[in-house]
């Protein structure tokens, strides 16, 4: 582990590469290897092993790498090419995850079980590397932390195919899922457990002792046994609830208060500038610590992780591949861009980029759902041209037209009792008089009320974010940032209504400021669909500037060629 960290924060990153007096595919192999994470952590003699028996195989677009219920004897990579993962989620087959080169999947064979779950169907022309189950148990036998990944790995397995992570996106291939550390568990329970059987005791002793109050002591033991075992079931269900999910795309931690809270904070690796690992000696003899990832903002606390250097060192890793992927395809695309325009025909890879943007379906409220069809009576959700506008609950217009609502009530009341005669006190003219005037007054109290809930807006445009607040008859009050400069992207939902009704708070750090959509339905769909325009505004800042630089090549290849053909050595004498 120390040199693990030492190699890392010194900047010897595994992506550098390595060179080694080696023939054929196992110097290939091996130097694949030695650029990913796990594989990287071996020793050379180790990973030599590994490389030598490990076989590259290609496979044409179409073709099947493996099928769900076949025996599971290979954990596979991605060296080149597209390769389709599909399996069931929900009891529905679906697209899981689009892989590319470097990524892992295969790893069902990692189980005891080893039966492949789901489906590897090759996009394109594909070679991937095959690694025996067999060479991977004999490089965790010679080396401790090996068998570490490969636990942490299938664990990874196991959550991403038990989970409902219907925020993710089939291009976001999950790289871990971790909970805190089960000796945190232990701990809340043997706390809760012993202060439990304590109480418990003490007020079933006086039961017995006392002449007066057995009865009251004991009821009251029952019921400090039955609220300490509700404690422990509740502090298990919140421990059970809370993830740290790392994607190729972002880091996120999934948190749930059972009853109380619900939220996911997560940071894009765009804005990721570091990651930190912190830990105690008392913690590092039990196996957890918390990992930091920096952006320009603050701080994303993962905290009392279990193996925490291993997550140190994939995030890190995973880091600087992003950061390197990010520049491969930069480069690409102005060289498509380039080549298109030097060609006189369309960019292809743009028209590619552009259509490999999912829609968000799941933001359209058409689950049948009571919720999502009030949803779409109140217009919570309108899209235009102009962008997407939000509107808060209808809790809150609830909320605001409460006391109108009571007052057009008791007006209806009154009259009603006075036609029946049941008020006698007041002549029928004045009370008529007063009936209209209060109807008016509530009414007018009413609509006024509902305006200022019509009028409070949240709308993602194409390149910004903006919030919206505008009084009747008053003041209007607009902020807007630009969906470049998104940070992190945070929702909550606190407190049983809020979690009952599902609407609750979307945090977005842009820059220094903080921009919030309050009181919102579905604020995970919104997060999501934030974070969807984040990433698609981005492909087209990407393209836009491509484009710009091939026409900036392009008219400095145009004007050279004018050049060459009017100098007077290419002139005909």
């Amino acid at each position: 582990m120390v040199r693990l960290l030492h190699d890392l924060k010194a900047g010897n990153s595994p992506l550098n590469g390595y060179t080694y007096s080696m023939s054929g595919s196992q110097e290939a192999n091996f130097n694949f290897l030695k650029t990913l994470f796990p594989f990287y952590l071996l020793s050379d003699e180790t990973l030599l092993d590994m490389a030598a028996t490990a076989r590259r195989k290609a496979f044409n677009a179409g073709d099947s790498i493996f099928a769900p219920d076949q025996a599971a004897n290979m954990l596979c990579l991605v060296v080149s090419g597209t390769i389709r993962l599909r399996g069931k989620r929900r009891k529905t087959t679906r697209d899981l995850a689009f892989l590319t080169s470097g990524d892992l999947f295969g790893l069902e064979s990692l189980g005891r079980e080893q039966v492949y779950k789901t489906l590897a169907l090759c996009e394109t022309r594909t070679v991937a590397l095959l690694i025996t189950v067999a060479s991977l148990w004999k490089a965790a036998e010679n080396e401790h932390i090996f068998k570490r990944v490969i636990t942490m790995l299938h664990r990874t397995d196991l959550f991403a195919r038990r989970l409902d992570l219907d925020w993710l996106t089939p291009e976001e291939p999950i790289l871990l899922v971790s909970r805190r550390h089960p000796f945190i568990l232990i701990t809340r329970l043997l706390l809760w457990g012993t202060l439990t059987l304590a109480l418990f005791a003490f007020l079933l002793y006086q039961s017995f002792t006392s002449a007066t109050a057995s009865s009251f002591f004991l009821f009251l033991s029952i019921f400090s046994l039955c609220l300490g075992g509700g404690v422990s079931l509740w502090s298990a269900l919140e421990w059970s609830n809370d993830y740290l999910i790392v994607t190729k795309r972002r880091v996120t931690m999934q948190r749930q208060l059972v009853g109380f809270y619900e939220g996911r904070q997560e940071s894009p690796w765009e804005a990721v500038l570091s990651v930190g690992l912190d830990t105690t000696a008392w913690s590092r003899v039990i196996g957890f610590g918390t990992v930091t990832v920096r952006s320009y903002t603050g701080d994303l606390l993962l905290e009392r992780l279990p193996e925490p250097d291993l997550v140190f060192a994939l995030l890190e890793t995973t880091r600087q591949r992003m950061a390197m992927e990010k520049r491969h395809d930069d480069a690409a695309r102005i060289r498509e861009a380039l080549t298109s325009r030097l060609e006189g025909r369309e960019n292809t890879r743009g028209k590619l980029a552009k259509k490999s943007r999912p829609q968000e379906d799941g933001m359209m409220y058409s689950s049948g759902s009571i919720s999502d069809f009030l949803a779409r009576f109140f217009g919570l959700r309108l899209v235009s041209q102009g962008g997407i506008t939000y509107h808060t609950h209808w809790m809150i217009l609830l909320r605001k037209t409460l006391l109108p609502a009571l007052l057009l009530l008791l007006v209806a009341f009154v009259t009603a009792a006075r036609a029946f005669g049941l008020i006698t006190t007041m002549s029928e003219s004045s009370l008529y008089i007063m009936a209209i005037f209060g109807a008016l007054l509530g009414w007018g109290w009413w609509f006024y009320q509902y305006l200022d809930w019509y009028n409070d807006v949240y709308v993602i445009t194409s390149d910004q974010l903006v919030d919206i607040s505008r009084k009747p008859l008053g003041q209007e009050e607009r902020r807007s940032a630009p969906l470049k400069n998104i940070q992190t992207v945070e929702y909550r939902r606190n407190g049983l209504i809020g979690l009952i009704f599902n609407y609750g708070t979307v945090h977005i750090q842009i820059g220094n400021e903080e921009l919030s959509f309050d009181n919102v339905y579905h604020p995970s769909a919104i997060q999501r669909e934030i974070y969807a325009c984040y990433a698609a505004y981005n492909d087209r800042l990407k393209m836009t500037e491509q484009q710009r630089l091939a026409d900036w090549i392009a008219a400095y290849d145009e004007i050279m060629r004018e050049q060459d053909r009017y100098s007077p050595k290419n002139r005909v004498k």
